[in-house]
């Protein structure tokens, strides 16, 4: 079995972007909950400014699909009319633990 893939999305968003962004992010994540192999999805803002994404996917072969996928690829084009800093980071998952507390 190959190992899962993890994709570190790190951005700041150019002034008067958000909008863009937001139609964007609409888009790709209409095509997201259909696409195979895609596992999570989530995002989280710090507070100077600067926006996390992180994205699971089952195998290579998936993230590579997603590559692909129309909904992306349009939206990367327009990666430079959105973000002021962007950087992606992607590896394979070699030992996944996940240890959460129950909730109280």
């Amino acid at each position: 079995m190959d190992p899962g893939i993890i994709v570190v999305f790190r951005s700041r968003l150019r002034d008067g972007a958000l909008p863009l962004k937001e139609e964007l992010n609409e888009t790709v994540a209409a095509a997201a909950p259909s696409h195979p192999g895609l596992l999570s999805w989530k995002s989280f803002d710090a507070p100077d400014g600067e926006r996390v994404t992180i994205v699971e996917f089952v195998d290579e072969e998936a993230y590579r699909a997603w590559v692909r996928e129309p909904a992306h690829v349009a939206a990367k084009a327009r990666r430079l009319e959105v973000y002021e800093e962007l950087s992606t980071t992607v590896g394979a998952v070699t030992e996944p633990v996940r240890r959460w507390a129950a909730p109280s």
